[in-house]
């Protein structure tokens, strides 16, 4: 099984472009089975939908893999042969995330993102990531439950650069 991973804040448009991308790549990959996969999809992704506000980020760490796990798990049970999954929010959200409520909460981002690594490290790393960047006040206006401004741009600007990701900026 091989992962693209679409990353971005919320309200970037990774929910709206996962569905054409999948279609797209099932089409031009036709001996590739090919799908689509997210946060929140499993029945621990929907239990964590709700208690996400209460949770300290340690706990955010074990709730987000452990909904990672399942939905790796549902995955791995459909697969038959070559197959590839996109998935909306992969582990560099993790990382993005939780260095935002370092930051917002002043811990020690470091430590916090260590323990991320550590976790996360199970997981087969995304043969690509594609980061969808677009402006703030996009992504509150998209929005219904809005986050913190802060917030927000704590984590856009904790997006890991690498070789392996490729940025598209997309302006309204």
């Amino acid at each position: 099984m091989k992962i693209i991973a679409l990353e971005g804040i919320d309200g970037a448009g990774k929910s709206t472009l996962l569905p054409e991308l999948v279609s797209y790549l099932d089409h031009v990959l036709p001996n590739t089975e090919v799908m689509g996969a997210a946060e929140f999809q499993s029945p621990l992704g929907k239990d964590l939908m709700e208690r996400l506000p209460t949770l300290t980020p340690q706990e955010k760490v074990l709730w987000f893999a452990a909904d990672r796990c399942s939905t790796l798990e549902a995955l791995d049970l459909r697969r038959a042969g070559e197959s590839l999954v996109v998935w909306d929010r992969y582990t560099a959200s993790a990382f993005a995330y939780r260095s935002a409520d370092a930051e917002i909460l002043g811990l020690d981002e470091s430590k916090l993102l260590s323990y991320v690594r550590e976790v996360n490290s199970i997981f087969p790393p995304p043969i690509l990531s594609l980061y969808i960047d677009v402006p703030i006040d996009v992504s509150l206006r998209r929005q219904a439950d809005s986050q913190d401004l802060r917030y927000l741009q704590a984590a856009a600007s904790a997006i890991p650069e690498s070789s392996q990701v490729v940025t598209m900026k997309l302006r309204p």
